[in-house]
């Protein structure tokens, strides 16, 4: 399913050019953020905030130039406030959205060391982990998220992410649903992130009319997330597939 998610995902985005005349939640954010750069070009916190929602919208879209945008503002953020943590923990997820993959496992490793009680920066290590095909680190780094706070929605997510690697996707499923109970309202493309990873481990269930409500409540939040549209047409695509 992965396979024909990302598959899907790539004709869709190869054939969609054009953005709709309504921003989308992700692209509301980025330009949230560069207004306030504009506002106030000194500080680094607003240089933060655009590389951050840039990578969010990086990760809906899969356009990876919007990562080499993210690192502008952070190195503008670190040129304001050098060595600022949140600059440099953003970096991480940029290295790992550009696949430079070790120099991502080398930045997060160093911040991990410098604050061992940052869970952000154990999700990272999850994250780096798990694109390095090392799943026992990235499992130890997501029970130490578990193990400095309980409940987290962090910790929720890796764990989710690790059990779809395992082969669970009941599990996965489940950790989902728990990371979107503690999503905040406010939060739109987050939650149709959450949503949309839901309805993966739900059709890899054998679940696909569930799955579709799912990606529907998506939708719903963020009507032309591409994500959610690649899972539709997944779902909807895979019996003609299968009967082939």
């Amino acid at each position: 399913m992965r396979r024909l998610l990302t598959a899907v995902a790539t004709a869709f985005l190869a054939c969609s050019a054009m953005w709709s005349d309504t921003l989308s939640p992700a692209a509301a954010r980025v330009a949230a953020a560069e207004k306030r750069v504009a506002s106030t070009p000194k500080s680094w916190e607003a240089y933060n905030d655009l590389a951050f929602a840039l990578c969010r919208l990086a990760r809906d879209t899969g356009d990876i130039s919007l990562y080499e945008k993210a690192d502008a503002a952070l190195h503008r953020s670190l040129e304001l406030a050098p060595g600022n943590y949140e600059a440099q923990k953003l970096t991480v997820t940029t290295l790992l959205g550009k696949h430079d993959l070790e120099g991502a496992r080398k930045l997060a490793v160093e911040l991990n060391h410098k604050v061992p009680d940052d869970i952000g920066g154990w999700g990272l290590l999850v994250d780096v982990y798990i694109a390095l095909g090392k799943y026992d680190e990235a499992e130890r780094a997501a029970q130490w998220i578990l193990d400095l706070r309980a409940g987290s929605t962090l910790g929720f997510v890796k764990a989710a992410a690790l059990r779809d690697i395992f082969g669970d996707p009941e599990g996965a499923a489940e950790f989902y649903e728990e990371a979107l109970k503690r999503t905040a309202r406010s939060d739109v493309d987050e939650q149709a992130w959450l949503l949309t990873q839901d309805a993966h481990e739900v059709f890899a269930m054998g679940k696909p009319e569930r799955a579709q409500e799912l990606l529907k409540r998506a939708l719903t939040l963020f009507p032309d997330s591409r994500l959610a549209l690649a899972g539709m047409a997944a779902i909807q695509s895979a019996p003609a597939r299968a009967s082939r």
